[in-house]
């Protein structure tokens, strides 16, 4: 754009720049990552409706070089402010505990176990298992609490009470390596067991519902 009065010349641009970065494409691809949405649908949409944005290899450069970075940052800085807490309050921690795969069965890549604080009703830790780093994916729930575990007794908080599913592998665990922490069961998962056996005995001759 040039004025006719001054001759001043001016470059318009549709969006700010951060370090030569357009700040609506890296908005765009936080938001894209943040919300779960799949980038190849979400890039679709807006060429759908002749809206100009990124392609997704820009999308990758900009989650691999930047937006991965920043979230783990602000986690960690998140976390140990979490942890400064507990330590100043000498709290002993109640946490809740449960491992998550990305897909069902014995087919599963990751698995991530995450720890609930039940009292201020904050996550205080989430470790990420691949499958090739245990014998097998059934062990990446075990592995992801003993991670969790060690990561939270390494800070110097205690343990009181620990709650988790009834994974045999984990109660075995616990039972041999924290003595001094009490263990319950997750009471929706002792229901859904219990429903289970009803439901079997209800389909035996005489016992239907």
């Amino acid at each position: 754009m040039l004025c006719p009065l001054c001759s001043y010349q001016y470059t318009w641009e549709s969006q700010p720049l951060i370090n030569s970065i357009p700040a609506g494409n890296l908005a765009l691809s936080t938001a894209i990552l943040c919300s779960g949405s799949l980038p190849t649908k979400t890039i679709t949409l807006f060429k759908l409706m002749n809206c100009s944005t990124i392609n997704e290899s820009t999308y990758f450069k900009y989650q691999r070089n930047y937006l991965n970075q920043a979230i783990q940052t602000t986690w960690i800085e998140h976390q140990n402010s979490i942890i400064a807490s507990f330590k100043k309050n000498k709290d002993r921690l109640i946490l809740g505990g449960d491992g998550r795969c990305d897909s069902p069965g014995y087919c599963a890549k990751f698995g991530s176990y995450t720890f609930l604080e039940l009292q201020n009703n904050v996550i205080t830790d989430i470790q990420l298992v691949q499958s090739n780093e245990v014998p097998n994916s059934c062990h990446m729930e075990k592995e992801g609490l003993v991670r969790g575990i060690e990561f939270i007794t390494s800070k110097g908080l205690e343990v009181e009470l620990l709650i988790t599913d009834r994974h045999g592998q984990v109660s075995k665990w616990v039972k041999e390596n924290m003595k001094d922490t009490l263990h319950k069961y997750d009471i929706w998962h002792v229901a859904k067991g219990f429903k289970k056996k009803i439901e079997k005995l209800a389909k035996t001759k005489d016992c239907e519902l």
